[in-house]
């Protein structure tokens, strides 16, 4: 054990830059004859290189968030993955309780790789949830009928049944088509494009969509504030769902205003 501790105390010094010139010249002598040596300094390199980056992982939530995890941390599982990490950490102790270099760096390391599965385990828990809320929030039965009658060509009566047979591409490109001819918007024609554009996971795209509706002077323009909050539903973005969704909430008159409240209390 004092061989180990002096083999990192000069290995602690050299990788600082504390020797002197000749003291390291040996020193450097030592490691190419030594391939134990070799590889605690490639372990240092590699873990530096982590070290580095663990100021890129921050936490930008709200205490009140905090609070909620809480319970996270009292299953059993969690429990185990936090003890595994301690006792790793006090096995790197000595009877001195001095840590090498090289231990240190392990140290910050497992606890930058216990901050990432710790955040990972957050994601997962909250995005199994919304990933169910948006099987069962995303319904598109109330989508307005675009079929009309005495219409000779039926182009948007088209656009419906493509539509109810899922071929969303063909949706987007039916709709494009049927907007140039006409050189008007259609925000009927225009909604069904956002919901196929989001079918199809095409965010930014629908987003667009809705957002088109949202800004219109139409009576029915408050109806993109709910496909928009579907959008982030997916997407799994709890910050912007939320916000959409408490401008529903905000207003008694707004598309899906109940279904707004009852989903906010559940994902709060």
């Amino acid at each position: 054990m004092e061989q180990d501790n002096f083999i990192n105390e000069k290995l602690e010094r050299y990788l600082n830059d504390q020797m002197e010139a000749e003291e390291k010249a040996q020193f450097e002598k030592e490691i190419a004859q030594s391939p134990e040596l070799q590889e605690l300094i490639e372990l240092h390199q590699q873990v530096t290189v982590l070290d580095d980056e663990a100021e890129w992982i921050s936490f930008e939530g709200d205490v009140n968030e905090i609070k909620e995890k809480i319970p996270l941390f009292e299953d059993e599982e969690t429990k185990a993955f936090s003890k595994s990490i301690r006792e790793f950490r006090n096995d790197q102790v000595g009877p001195t309780g001095r840590k090498s270099v090289v231990w240190k760096r392990l140290a910050v390391f497992s606890g930058v790789a216990a901050s990432i599965l710790l955040a990972l385990f957050f994601n997962m828990q909250g995005g199994g949830d919304l990933d169910q809320l948006y099987v069962e929030h995303s319904s598109w039965n109330e989508l307005p009928s675009l079929t009309v009658k005495g219409d000779p060509v039926q182009e948007r009566a088209e656009v419906e049944q493509l539509f109810e047979q899922k071929k969303y591409a063909e949706v987007i490109t039916n709709v494009r088509e049927i907007s140039l001819k006409s050189n008007e918007t259609n925000l009927a024609l225009i909604l069904y494009q956002g919901v196929a554009q989001l079918e199809l996971d095409q965010y930014e795209n629908a987003l667009n969509s809705f957002r088109e509706l949202t800004i219109s002077n139409t009576i029915d323009h408050h109806k993109g504030y709910w496909y928009t909050a579907m959008v982030y539903l997916k997407q799994g973005n709890k910050v912007l769902l939320v916000e959409s969704l408490e401008v529903i909430a905000a207003n008694s008159t707004y598309y899906n205003h109940e279904e707004a409240l009852a989903l906010l209390k559940e994902i709060k």
